[in-house]
């Protein structure tokens, strides 16, 4: 996972489409230098390629916010574990919605909220969404290979079902093909790793995570290689 206020060089496009040259700011916005649909993902993908030594980056799935809402419900909703407390500013004060440690089951709007709301107080406060967006896809993926060990087809019916919400290049063919792998236990797994670094608060009070290169270049070759002893 890749903090969205990560400073990472960004091409920039006119609005004809030119490319203009690149400048570094947060990874986020590499996605407003687009279409909304393909060219933004493009942009996205080679903004991350840039920061993973370039190495090849093969697949991308982009969902809007309403299509997180219906995948949500469309598995009978998520059961997680809050990995922290959500409290944001009210007109009649702060409200909290998750506590740390309590457990949820979130349809709906409340499934958006989960994964999208954060507070604005803190550096950090991105942070801390990202924990439970991982806190998320962790339960949803553990629910999903659930229900695709009972049918097989439960991938591919919502891949295509979620296709006015989502911008990807992948297919239903290698959707059921990866989804096989999962259930048959033929090596793949799921472990969330996040790029190491620091947050702060610029001069113009927004969010920079600043990358540790030596640990991220350690993480880097951990994941990506194996490590061959002569």
């Amino acid at each position: 996972s890749v903090p969205r206020d990560t400073m990472t060089d960004v091409a920039l496009y006119s609005a004809g489409g030119t490319c203009t040259g690149t400048q570094e700011m947060q990874i986020c916005l590499s996605y407003a230098y687009g279409d909304g649909k393909e060219t933004s993902c493009e942009n996205t993908v080679a903004s991350v390629k840039r920061l993973f030594y370039n190495i090849p980056i093969n697949t991308y799935y982009a969902l809007d916010i309403d299509g997180l809402i219906y995948l949500n419900d469309a598995i009978g909703g998520v059961d997680v574990v809050s990995p922290n407390t959500l409290t944001t500013e009210g007109s009649g004060g702060d409200v909290t919605f998750f506590e740390e440690g309590q457990s949820y089951h979130l349809e709906g709007q409340q499934a958006e909220r989960f994964v999208r709301a954060r507070g604005h107080r803190a550096a950090d406060e991105s942070m801390k969404r990202l924990e439970r967006q991982k806190a998320y896809v962790t339960s949803f993926l553990k629910q999903g290979i659930e229900q695709t060990k009972r049918d097989l087809s439960v991938p591919v019916n919502l891949f295509n079902a979620s296709a006015p919400y989502s911008c990807t290049n992948l297919n239903p063919a290698k959707v059921s093909y990866l989804a096989k792998e999962v259930v048959t236990g033929s090596g793949m797994t799921f472990e969330f790793v996040s790029v190491p670094g620091t947050v702060s608060l610029n001069e113009e009070e927004y969010a920079e995570f600043r990358i540790d290169e030596k640990a991220f270049f350690e993480m880097f070759l951990s994941v990506y290689y194996e490590k061959i002893e002569r």
